[in-house]
């Protein structure tokens, strides 16, 4: 019986060190990514750090993102906070694997939200955050995030779904996306 432990245990943390594993998850459409949405943005990324959370218990890469345009929602500062789970600090790191990691250069198409926490206390006029303390969420981790191709293709990578994969647009030129999630918030 140990022996088994050993080897199950042995099987798990080599399938968990493979650098391309790829979640498995359900297709989301690009309705359903607007619908969830309070931001919508096209952008580069400036910068990207990681560090502990705010409780110490996971490490979070936040990222500053130069905002091309505002697609849906409203944000009038040229700079956005994104923030999601993963990242190295130190000699420890942490890999999700629906979540792909941003890199500094990268041109994107965001579907964004407010953290929860922070959404509350805008909400409720509790402690008003400047825009520079706001932090973003990507909706839907990987699904809700292109990369724009120097061609102006939009892509999507870094995840595997297990069924919708035809609700996904993917490899789509990045006006033809633009007019469809405009079209979803009238």
């Amino acid at each position: 019986m140990a022996r088994y432990l050993i080897r199950l245990f042995f099987l798990f943390m080599l399938a968990a060190s493979s650098s391309e594993a790829f979640a498995v998850m359900i297709g989301l459409s690009t309705e359903e990514l607007t619908n969830s949405s309070d931001l919508i943005v096209t952008g580069n990324v400036k910068s990207v750090e990681s560090t502990w959370s705010e409780d110490g218990k996971i490490i979070v890469s936040r990222a500053k993102i130069v905002v091309y345009s505002v697609i849906t929602g409203k944000w009038e500062k040229e700079i956005i906070n994104v923030e999601y789970i993963g990242g190295e600090v130190g000699d420890i790191g942490l890999r999700v694997s629906d979540v792909k990691p941003l890199k500094q250069g990268e041109n994107l198409l965001l579907f964004l939200k407010i953290k929860e926490g922070q959404k509350q206390k805008l909400e409720r006029g509790v402690a008003p955050l400047s825009n520079e303390e706001i932090y973003h969420s990507i909706v839907g981790n990987a699904q809700g995030q292109y990369t724009i191709t120097p061609q102006g293709i939009a892509k999507k990578d870094g995840f595997t779904v297990m069924q919708g994969s035809e609700l996904i647009d993917n490899d789509i030129p990045l006006g033809v996306l633009i007019d469809k999630i405009r079209g979803v918030k009238k």
